[in-house]
């Protein structure tokens, strides 16, 4: 990359190169030649009689780096400042803002060096603005400023590597020389074609499946024979759903007796109420079949937790018990004027919705604690009260203005939870946004991978899917665990917005036929271009992102055309 400017040196005319101003008339701005912190020149920036707003100097860096933090620092002198002055640092587009007001850095001050610090989304990172602002009256001088990822210059810092069609042509022949081909026109087919993947999966502790939309048929007739094989060959005994951990355990309880489609459209997000889903879950509720395997959620779980815990708890006469499970069903369905009015005598009133999620999550903590110390803490009990904690942690994060957790975060935990049993092996149906090996959107989308691949290294696998054209479903509401009636009707789609420039095209020239591959065996893992994420609503332009695909996962399918799962029949 060119020489960046930062300490005023490198002149275009009589100006600095690079550097611009704000077009504001009350402030006058440019360069120094007499005053500076070191070199020949500095920045300033001086106030004028009609000076009221604030005037500013900016910087602009082209961003394609790789990182988490990003820091400015620099040296800057005041004279006579009547409001403040700063640094400031954006991250666009409109990703992280910060100008140093809240310092109120006012008067007269020598040359003293100043930092600020933010987090770097670097696969959605366009460009970096730096700059200094004067905020009132007076005159600021700046100079000798330096960016810094991760500790490490700019010059230092690894790049994003672009899609050339060099490196295209690359990638295109590495995956062509070691693919699988995929034959998905029958199950026996389709059992063939996959021993390669199952023969090299070893002994795992967690294979996370995926899928680029939660809406298609082929990828829940991959994860079912996957996971199948997974489970009769080599003794995989969990599989784990994104959707509320409670919800799965009703449906569990009630397997046998009652309907599967009823229990599907009482108990599954909308998205999973196809036929796909069902064809799983009748085979897993065959008696041999539940006997060595089970099935879990992963997602918060608002809505019937308490009464999972007074079902196992209902033989035991013990006041205390019952109490705090009366006080957590109270504390979870009621609000706060009825809580805090059949409570008033306890002492502890909610204030607000934030606070009364706080007392949930206190009283599971007791509960715990009372089953603990009564020895009548099983299990299963355990398992309840960790997902009523996890579910709930936030509202005590907030009440203790503590960092709240993601849900990929409180996913992850759900996952490692189970995994902590020596026995267990685990095989995760999630979207590829939350199984990929690293955070890929905002800091958050990928944590529970990351998190997972992290804490399990090689035995977490991650497995992601692909394709490039045909159709999907989806559904309107945009809160998918907004409330308990999973009643959203399903729609079907057509792909429309699936860039010319794309992983998808470009597994597609590899091979127009169904494959997988593994991904390890492929260089060039830092290469970003376009892949598609659609989740449960319906496909925009902002599902497309700029992504290292190939630092993703372990393994990947790739079909080229797809179709919308089938709903279920009424």
């Amino acid at each position: 990359m060119d020489k960046l400017n930062l300490d005023f040196e490198i002149m275009k005319g009589n100006s600095a190169k690079g550097w611009s101003d704000f077009e504001n008339p009350g402030y006058e701005k440019g360069l120094d030649t007499l005053i500076a912190f070191s070199g020949k020149n500095s920045g300033y920036i001086e106030s004028k009689k009609d000076a009221k707003t604030f005037g500013a100097l900016s910087y602009y860096i082209p961003a394609g780096f790789i990182g988490d933090k990003i820091k400015l620092t620099g040296y800057m002198k005041t004279e006579n400042v009547s409001y403040a002055a700063g640094l400031w640092m954006k991250i666009n587009p409109n990703l992280g803002f910060y100008n140093m007001m809240d310092k109120e850095i006012k008067g007269t001050n020598e040359w003293n060096e100043y930092e600020i610090e933010l987090d770097y989304k670097d696969v959605e990172a366009e460009s970096i603005e730096i700059g200094v602002l004067l905020a009132g009256k007076g005159k600021i001088w700046i100079d000798d400023l330096k960016v810094t990822i991760d500790g490490k210059e700019l010059k230092n810092v690894k790049k994003k590597v672009e899609l050339t069609a060099e490196i295209k042509q690359s990638l295109i022949k590495q995956i062509q020389q070691q693919k699988n081909s995929l034959d998905i026109s029958s199950e026996e087919k389709l059992e063939a074609t996959l021993t390669p993947l199952i023969e090299s999966i070893g002994n795992k502790k967690i294979v996370a499946i995926g899928e680029d939309t939660h809406g298609t048929s082929e990828y829940y007739k991959l994860r079912e024979a996957i996971t199948k094989r997974l489970i009769t060959e080599k003794g995989f005994n969990i599989v784990v759903l994104e959707n509320p951990y409670d919800d799965i355990e009703v449906l569990n309880n009630h397997i046998k007796e009652e309907e599967i489609s009823k229990l599907m459209k009482k108990h599954l997000f909308s998205i999973y109420q196809t036929e796909e889903m069902k064809s799983f879950l009748d085979w897993y509720k065959i008696d041999s079949i539940r006997s060595n395997v089970a099935f879990k959620g992963m997602d918060d779980s608002f809505w019937v937790s308490h009464e999972l815990l007074k079902d196992k708890l209902s033989e035991i006469q013990d006041n205390e018990i019952t109490q705090l499970i009366e006080r957590l069903k109270d504390a979870a369905t009621l609000s706060v004027r009825k809580y805090n009015r059949k409570y008033k005598k306890s002492g502890k009133k909610a204030r607000d919705e934030n606070e009364l999620g706080a007392f949930t999550y206190q009283i599971a903590i007791d509960l715990n604690d009372t089953l603990e110390s009564k020895g009548l803490l099983t299990k299963q009990l355990e398992e309840y009260l960790f997902n009523i904690k996890n579910t709930y942690i936030n509202y005590f994060n907030l009440k203790n203005k503590k960092p709240t957790q993601s849900r990929d975060e409180i996913m992850a935990e759900r996952i490692a939870y189970l995994a902590k049993d020596p026995d267990s092996k685990l095989i995760v149906w999630a979207h590829n946004a939350h199984i990929s090996n690293i955070v890929i959107i905002n800091d958050e989308i990928g944590i529970m991978g990351e998190k997972l691949k992290n804490e399990f290294g090689n035995n977490y696998l991650s497995i992601g899917m692909s394709s490039s054209k045909g159709s999907y479903s989806f559904f309107e509401n945009r809160f998918v665990n907004g409330d308990h009636d999973f009643d959203d009707e399903l729609i079907q789609s057509k792909i429309r917005f699936q860039p010319s420039e794309s992983w998808e095209t470009l597994f597609n020239e590899a091979d127009e036929n169904s494959y997988y591959f593994n991904v390890k065996k492929i260089k060039s893992g830092d290469v970003y271009t376009k892949l598609k994420l659609i989740t449960f609503n319906k496909e925009t332009k902002k599902d497309y992102y700029k992504l290292p695909i190939l630092k993703m996962f372990d393994s990947l399918f790739f079909l080229e055309t797809t179709n919308a799962t089938t709903p279920l029949d009424d």
